[in-house]
C-alpha cells in the first residue's frame, strides 16, 4: 500500500508540474480546489468520431445489461445497476452537450482521438500496478466466481468490456466532474473514491485492503480524468486490470 501512495504522490507532483501548451496554464483548469467552479467549467463534451464509437459502445453496454439482469440470476443486481449506470451516464452526456448551461450536473467524456494515445500510456500503467499489487497480496479483485456456468467469453464481455464502460462512464464521466464543479478538486476526488469503494463493498466481502485499493484506483484514475478531461484514460486502466485478472482466472498468466 505504501508503494501505491509513492506511485500515487509521483503522478500528483508530474501533474500539478505539468503545463499545458502556452506553458502558464496548469493542467487542472478550473483549479478550483475547493469550492464552487462556474458552471459548466467541468464539462468536456467530444463530437466526432470518438463520440460515435462511445454511443455504440454504450448502446452495446446496455442491451448486455439487460440480458445479464434477465438470464443470469447471479448476475441480476449487477446487470441493473450497470444498466442504470449507463443510463444515467449517457442522458447526462446528451444534455451537456445539447444545453450545459440548464443542467445542474457536469460531464466529462471519453475525450478525442488525440488523447487516446497518452490515455492508454497513463492508463495501462495505473492499471498494471494496481494488478500486481493485488495479485502480491493475492486479492481477487473481480469476483468472477459469481459467474460460474457463463461462457468465456461472455464473461470477457462483461469483465473487460461493460464493467470498465458502466463504471467509468458513471464515476469518472459523471459523479467526479459534477462533484468537482460543485465542491472542488480535492473533495470531489476524495468522494468519489469513497464511493467507488462502497460500491465494492459486497464484492470484496469488505475486505480492507481490497476496499483501499479501490479507493486508490479511484483517486489515481479520477486525477487522470481531470488532468486529460476525459475518461479515456481511467476506462483504460479499468480494461488493462480487469483483463489481467481474467487472464490470471483463465491460468494465462
Amino acid at each position: 500500500m505504501i508503494l501505491l501512495f509513492i506511485v500515487a504522490g509521483v503522478v500528483l507532483a508530474y501533474l500539478l508540474e505539468t503545463h499545458l501548451e502556452g506553458g502558464s496554464t496548469k493542467v487542472f483548469k478550473p483549479q478550483n480546489w475547493f469550492g464552487r467552479a462556474p458552471t459548466g467549467s467541468w464539462t468536456y463534451a467530444t463530437r466526432g468520431r470518438a463520440s460515435e464509437i462511445t454511443t455504440y459502445l454504450g448502446i452495446i453496454g446496455v442491451l448486455l445489461s439487460m440480458w445479464l439482469a434477465t438470464n443470469v440470476p447471479s448476475m441480476r443486481f449487477v446487470g441493473l445497476s450497470y444498466m442504470g449506470f449507463l443510463t444515467l451516464w449517457i442522458i447526462v452526456w446528451v444534455a451537456e452537450i445539447i444545453k450545459p448551461e440548464l443542467m445542474w450536473t457536469a460531464d466529462i467524456d471519453v475525450g478525442s482521438l488525440d488523447k487516446w494515445g497518452k490515455g492508454f500510456v497513463l492508463g495501462g500503467l495505473v492499471g498494471a500496478v494496481l494488478f500486481a499489487f493485488a495479485n502480491l497480496k493475492s486479492l481477487q479483485l473481480v469476483n468472477l466466481t459469481m459467474m460460474k456456468g457463463m461462457k468465456p467469453m461472455l464473461i470477457f464481455a462483461t469483465t473487460v468490456l461493460l464493467a470498465p464502460l458502466a463504471e467509468t462512464g458513471f464515476f469518472n464521466g459523471t459523479i467526479l466532474p459534477t462533484v468537482v464543479e460543485d465542491f472542488g478538486i480535492i473533495p470531489g476526488v476524495l468522494f468519489v473514491g469513497i464511493l467507488f469503494a462502497g460500491f465494492h463493498l459486497f464484492a470484496y466481502s469488505a475486505n480492507t485492503l481490497a476496499l483501499m485499493i479501490a479507493f486508490a484506483f479511484m483517486v489515481a484514475t479520477g486525477l487522470l480524468t481531470l488532468y486529460q478531461r476525459a475518461f479515456i484514460g481511467a476506462w483504460f486502466a479499468h480494461i488493462i486490470f480487469n483483463l489481467l485478472t481474467f487472464f490470471a482466472w483463465m491460468g494465462a498468466i
